[in-house]
């Protein structure tokens, strides 16, 4: 059923809505632009406005605008809004104006993807599901991004003298003055965008989504650098952009951290995403099982949940392979997966069960094996819908009040590992050192309790609310100790300025520091325990460094710069090397993007590896400066412990690989030399079994030994609307024929080729040569 809605109704009602969201991210004259954008789209049909018109032309407001603020003409505009924002607070107290004007100042010097994660989550109030769509990322980047570009605006206000918590700028932010009001005329200027007279627009009165082609994909690997640049560990810290062009350069997407295998996202009461279809499994696989009991960790009884098993190397984006199985009335669940019969696999296995906190853990399987498990679960309160009050009172470890300080509750139920934390309530204390604080939720809580700027460590306590009147609480926090050092070059001594430093402890962050002129450094507001020190400031290596102790007053740390091949210095794993031409031995220049340090999860490795060179995966990547000048040379910096291979894609040769090198912690390599040869073509064309041409048959190749299997995946993904086989493999031409150029050379692959509807075909193995082509006919059934 629709509803026709006239367009002056449309621009009446929400012209401002759409240029107030716009211009949070944008110049004044920019969010007129992408107003105006926007209502053109309207007129064009192109946007199914759904239940919520309003909401649908703010969001599409907020992506444009996000296309704009990645433009290089954004920056021209941002001393304009600037200005008009500091005019904005001559009325405030002259310190609260100062601070104001600084946080306005770090949001506009974030990068484009983070600022406009925070603006448009804290000022325009969106959920994380709508900024996830905004930004055309997933569920958890958007919360990454948030978590990033918080960690960010602390760091660089700390700089500039102002001590802002998390939860300070969350309350903050939603205030910070903006120009919304849209200039005079601009609904007018709107309506005469209609030729012709009235238009109406269809609204859909349920089911309606803006339907977007996303090649966002998350990429398979590490975050490398390449020629010099900062880069993102994962944990919500990004360095600053090197100010030359022969520092290195980053390559980023949504990548897993090190080490750490994928998890499902939750859709459901069980938390797992929908499920790659269980294939027939190939007569090569073997089965391995989980064994295993469930139960109540606080008095032992049985649980009857679920248990799920994921495999990366089986899962394309978006459909996950998973193996589920009930656990019995007793606790007890047997789990059987397949595995290779000649090598092993990876599973993450998950066990959940409503009110509880998942239980999850890594498992690495072979033909027959079999690993047992304890899963003793722990329980959250039950999250219900009810009011409370809680008394908290704050003292020193002296016991005098605490005047200031932030106390503030975060509830959780069925916790995720994406958001683990919702904020629920907040209060500052008085001159007694009490606060009030008010919630709307019964169950589990975290409380944390910050100094309010005081030389005083936080204090973290977990406790369950059942009823309306909460117990009373007590906090002391214990003084703070500070840690002091200096950064200095390693190679000649001269001190490092405005480098920042966060310390770690008890896997959280607890505080930031940057240096001095002098390359000084002080990190207060921490706990007794030991710290660690992580530095990601391009361009320099970044390094991480634990057991140091939290009241440490002399550090002295060394630091190297990215493109230093030398072993000396703070560093973590490092790969550095050149790329050759193999007939000529020369070098051959390439581009930031064309090399890789690749993650390698698994024994079946090579696999995964090759397939990535021969097809790869889409990526978005960005970096946050001008991308630096073309060299023959590579340095692959900040590497956690784990296996990598340094891949290698340049445009006039075939893809080519170097490895595998088991990195740990200080690893350093120097000598490592890539030499790339021009490939060889496979080609062919695609019949069906009446000899016919398959036009826009998807057309690929593998070393999969189980191509078979993988292509009827590729058919399953095709048929159920998938777009990502069709974004990452070419396609033959309307005549069904195929060439695949630049194929590296002495590779046995198989060519395969899948129609939706028609079927698939795999080739026998081939070798290609350099310089050679190879003549395939595939025919699909």
């Amino acid at each position: 059923m629709t509803t026709p809605v006239p367009f002056e109704t449309l621009v009446h009602r929400h012209h401002a809505a759409v240029y107030r969201t716009a211009a949070r991210l944008l110049a004044p004259a920019d969010a007129e632009d992408v107003t105006q954008q926007v209502f053109v789209r309207v007129l064009e049909g192109k946007v199914p406005l759904g239940p919520d018109p309003g909401g649908t032309l703010r969001w599409l407001g907020a992506r444009l605008a996000l296309n704009t603020l990645r433009g290089a003409r954004t920056r021209r505009h941002n001393e304009g809004r600037r200005a008009m924002h500091e005019d904005a607070a001559t009325h405030d107290d002259h310190a609260a104006a100062d601070e104001q004007r600084a946080l306005r100042r770090a949001l506009d010097d974030l990068p484009p993807d983070l600022r406009a994660a925070v603006v448009l989550r804290y000022q325009e109030d969106l959920t994380f599901d709508d900024l996830a769509r905004a930004m055309s990322c997933s569920l958890s980047t958007a919360h990454d991004r948030v978590h990033r570009a918080l960690s960010r605006l602390q760091r660089t206000l700390l700089g500039s003298g102002f001590a802002f918590s998390p939860d300070r700028l969350g309350d903050t932010l939603p205030r910070l003055g903006v120009a919304s009001s849209p200039p005079p005329g601009l609904a007018e200027q709107l309506l005469r965008l209609q030729v012709g007279g009235a238009a109406s627009v269809t609204t859909a009165a349920a089911g309606s989504s803006w339907a977007i082609a996303i090649l966002a994909v998350v990429a398979v690997g590490v975050t490398a650098w390449f020629a010099a640049g900062p880069r993102d560990d994962g944990d919500g810290r990004r360095a600053n952009a090197p100010a030359s062009a022969a520092a290195h350069a980053q390559v980023t997407g949504e990548s897993r951290r090190e080490g750490e295998t994928r998890r499902p996202l939750a859709s459901s009461d069980t938390g797992v995403a929908p499920a790659v279809p269980a294939p027939a499994q190939d007569r090569a696989d073997g089965r391995g099982h989980v064994l295993g009991n469930v139960f109540d960790e606080a008095d032992g009884r049985p649980l009857a949940a679920t248990v799920h098993a994921t495999s990366l190397r089986r899962s394309s984006k978006g459909r996950p392979f998973v193996r589920s199985v009930a656990v019995d009335a007793g606790g007890r669940f047997d789990l059987e997966v397949p595995v290779p019969a000649a090598g092993k696999e990876n599973y993450t296995v998950w066990i959940r069960f409503a009110d509880y906190a998942p239980f999850h853990f890594d498992v690495t399987l072979a033909d027959g094996a079999t690993r047992e498990v304890r899963a003793p679960l722990h329980r959250w309160a039950a999250d219900t819908p009810g009011d409370w009050t809680m008394q908290v009172a704050v003292q020193d470890d002296e016991g005098r009040p605490v005047v200031g300080a932030v106390v503030t509750a975060f509830r959780q139920a069925r916790p995720e590992p994406e958001a683990d934390r919702v904020k629920e309530a907040s209060a500052t204390t008085d001159a007694a050192g009490r606060a009030t604080l008010r919630g709307d939720h019964h169950g589990e809580k975290i409380v944390r309790v910050h100094g309010g700027g005081r030389d005083l460590a936080p204090v973290t306590r977990r406790l369950a609310i059942a009823g309306a009147e909460a117990p009373a609480m007590r906090v002391s926090l214990p003084a703070a100790r500070t840690l002091a050092g200096t950064v200095r070059s390693v190679v000649d001594g001269a001190p490092v300025a405005r480098y920042c430093l966060s310390a770690r402890q008890d896997d959280e962050d607890v505080g930031v520091g940057c240096t001095d002129a002098q390359g000084r450094f002080t990190i207060g507001g921490l706990g007794s325990g030991a710290v660690t020190l992580v530095g990601t400031n391009a361009p320099w290596s970044s390094f991480e460094l634990g057991g140091v102790a939290p009241d440490a007053a002399d550090l002295d740390l060394r630091l190297k710069r990215m493109d230093d091949a030398d072993p000396h210095g703070l560093h973590r794993g490092e790969l550095h090397g050149h790329v050759v031409d193999a007939a000529a031995r020369a070098p051959v220049i390439v581009r930031v993007w064309d090399v890789d340090a690749e993650w390698l999860a698994g024994d079946d490795w090579r696999e995964q590896l090759v397939d990535g060179l021969l097809h790869p995966r889409p990526v978005q990547r960005g970096i946050a400066f001008a991308e630096p000048e073309p060299s023959s040379a590579f340095h692959l910096t900040g590497l956690r412990p784990g296996r990598y291979a340094v891949a290698v894609h340049q445009r006039d040769f075939a893809p080519a690989f170097l490895g595998p090198f088991e990195v740990d912690a200080d690893t350093f390599r120097n000598d490592l030399e890539v030499a790339l040869t021009p490939g060889g073509t496979v080609r062919g064309e695609v019949v069906d079994a009446a000899e016919r041409p398959v036009g826009r048959a998807l057309v690929y190749l593998t070393v999969a030994e189980t191509a078979a299997e993988q292509a009827q995946g590729v058919q399953r993904a095709l048929a159920g609307g998938d777009r990502y086989a069709r974004i990452r493999y070419p396609a033959a031409d309307p005549a069904g024929r195929f060439a695949l150029t630049r194929v590296p050379a002495g590779l046995t692959v198989r060519c395969v080729a899948v129609d939706a509807e028609r079927g698939l075909a795999v080739s026998a193995p081939l070798v290609v040569r350099d310089g050679e082509e190879t003549q395939v006919r595939l025919r699909v059934h």
